[in-house]
């Protein structure tokens, strides 16, 4: 398993293990933001994935355009350069973080290393279904 992969595999079971603290009703987040520029991050719930967009273009053209397999995500919400929220479609955690991977690289042109992101988390999340995802 590649490096930078095995890491976001990391950032997304200690948010779920984190969600596993707390109760369901009162939710769980974690945040990443990219050391050299915070205004790049993303969010991991036990069941999606808030990501810094910032582009104009429905990400489902851009997500097509740039190459990026989504399909283990359902697009839920997104703001032109500001988010996009996809919720998990799979459990598989290799294929979730392999697309975190491949996004940053491809938008940011950014390899994810130990060193790469700042670490936040929060219980405020609305009611999730992480039990299942373990």
């Amino acid at each position: 398993m590649e490096k930078s992969n095995k890491i976001v595999q990391d950032f997304i079971f200690d948010t779920i293990l984190g969600a596993k603290e707390y109760d369901k009703d009162e939710g769980y987040f974690s945040t990443y933001e990219l050391k050299s520029n915070p205004e790049i991050w993303l969010q991991l719930t036990p069941d999606c994935l808030n990501i810094y967009y910032p582009f104009v273009e429905n990400p489902i053209e851009k997500l097509k355009e740039l190459g990026l397999d989504y399909s283990c995500f359902e697009i839920s919400c997104w703001e032109e350069k500001l988010f996009l929220t996809l919720d998990f479609k799979t459990t598989n955690h290799n294929e979730i973080s392999q697309f975190i991977v491949n996004y940053f690289l491809k938008v940011f042109n950014i390899k994810i290393s130990h060193d790469t992101f700042s670490y936040t988390s929060y219980e405020d999340y609305p009611d999730s279904d992480y039990e299942d995802l373990l």
